[in-house]
């Protein structure tokens, strides 16, 4: 497995800094990553 490239490292830190989504091309696919939280009391 190869090292992230910097610009998809960039679009999860935007998705995890206050955007819950993000979308990103590696190696010629198409990725979407979406973050969600779940808090239990």
């Amino acid at each position: 497995m190869r090292a992230l490239s910097k610009n998809v490292i960039e679009e999860i830190m935007n998705a995890l800094n206050g955007k819950n989504s993000a979308m990103f091309v590696k190696d010629g696919k198409l990725f979407s990553l979406e973050v969600r939280f779940i808090i239990i009391i």
